[in-house]
């Protein structure tokens, strides 16, 4: 079946093989998913590379070459997923691809392996045509996403693989255009206490009591800065570790915070504000960072936006919504590092990501690869 050139028998097929071949992460293994990759991009007809940044850690960068002068567009899109989890509580098998409908049930038919299958039959449209009228798409099929990992995207960085006139991130974002993402800075507070014997706890101090008082003070804080897309920056508590036994006072506990972060803030200030309300409260205890993403911002007037919003349009005949990514992706070492004007924009939705119900429209998924395919076109013929 032909849907304006897109084969969506072949998308459906190879989403469906990327599903089956699992590769959560963790632990971290893309061999079986990334020989899916490379099989389909070279029956499109695009020339393959496959890179292992680690041990069992693959990376498909497959190449449509016009052979004639022009801009180099990237298309970014991770092969790795989360954990399922306990896969009897799922309604479909996580990793059988079933079919129900118009529906594709699975682990990463939403993140992201189904909008992967859309640029990979997207680009095998554009070859099928004649490929790209000047320059040259590439698609980064990457590992390690999930984690925000050192073995996919940035290492294709500090190879120096990643360059590019434009990129498009294809998280899926229901086909809304988005053009900032919050960045992520991950830190632990440590508080100390006095051990003592669990029945006179006035002769300690307990430091999961001060580890409560930490996060009250810190859901707390405010500090007024908003952005018209993203909204406020947030803060989570994520795990709480204290304690050896029930009956001795701890005196040690460990608090794990996820903090999503705003364009113009930096790692200091928000490490400042933390100690600031810390001390407002009265309360003591470390803090440091362990893993960051810095947020993206591209401007709404670049060509790529305006490049996607215009093949929406063609496709589906009302233009893009452009909007915002609540959580991190790779754009944050496209954008931020590289400097390259970057876009998220892919099919499906974010809600079904991480899901035990994870599901993606098999329309939509098709829709995804008519406007990816024009918009690849209409960039590359610019």
């Amino acid at each position: 079946m032909s849907a304006n050139g897109i084969d969506a028998d072949l998308l459906l097929r190879c989403a469906q093989d990327l599903i089956r071949a699992p590769s959560e992460n963790p632990p971290g293994d893309e061999r079986a998913v990334a020989a899916v990759a490379e099989r389909y991009a070279r029956d499109a007809g695009l020339d393959v590379e496959v890179i292992e940044t680690a041990p069992n850690r693959l990376n498909v960068i497959a190449t449509l070459d016009s052979g004639r002068p022009g801009r180099t567009l990237a298309w970014n899109g991770h092969i790795d997923v989360v954990p399922v989890g306990d896969p009897g509580v799922w309604k479909h098998p996580p990793f059988a691809a079933v079919v129900d409908g118009d529906v594709l049930h699975g682990r990463g038919a939403a993140d992201m392996k189904g909008p992967c299958a859309s640029a990979i039959a997207a680009a095998a449209a554009l070859k099928a045509a004649g490929g790209p009228p000047a320059g040259k798409l590439v698609l980064q099929l990457v590992a390690d996403e999930e984690v925000l990992g050192p073995h996919g995207t940035l290492a294709l960085y500090e190879r120096g693989l990643t360059g590019a006139d434009a990129a498009i991130v294809g998280e899926p974002t229901d086909l809304d255009v988005a053009v900032a993402e919050r960045g992520m800075l991950w830190v632990i507070a440590r508080t100390a206490g006095v051990a003592a014997h669990g029945s006179r706890p006035e002769l300690g101090v307990s430091a999961i009591e001060e580890a409560a008082r930490v996060v009250l003070a810190l859901r707390a804080f405010r500090n007024g800065r908003s952005h018209p897309l993203l909204g406020e920056p947030s803060l989570n508590i994520g795990t709480i570790d204290g304690g050896s036994k029930i009956n001795i006072v701890p005196d040690a506990c460990t608090i794990a915070i996820d903090r999503r972060t705003l364009p113009g803030e930096t790692d200091q200030g928000i490490l400042d504000e933390m100690h600031a309300a810390l001390k407002e409260a009265g309360v003591a205890a470390t803090l440091e960072i362990v893993h960051r993403a810095d947020p993206v911002e591209v401007d709404p007037g670049e060509e790529i936006v305006r490049a996607a919003v215009a093949a929406h349009a063609a496709v589906r005949g009302a233009d893009a919504r452009i909007g915002a990514m609540t959580g991190a992706t790779d754009a944050h070492v496209l954008a931020g590092k590289a400097g390259i004007p970057t876009i998220i924009f892919g099919p499906g939705s974010l809600s079904q990501a991480h899901t035990t119900t994870e599901h993606v429209a098999i329309p939509d998924l098709v829709d995804g690869a008519r406007i990816y395919a024009k918009l690849f076109r209409d960039y590359l013929n610019g």
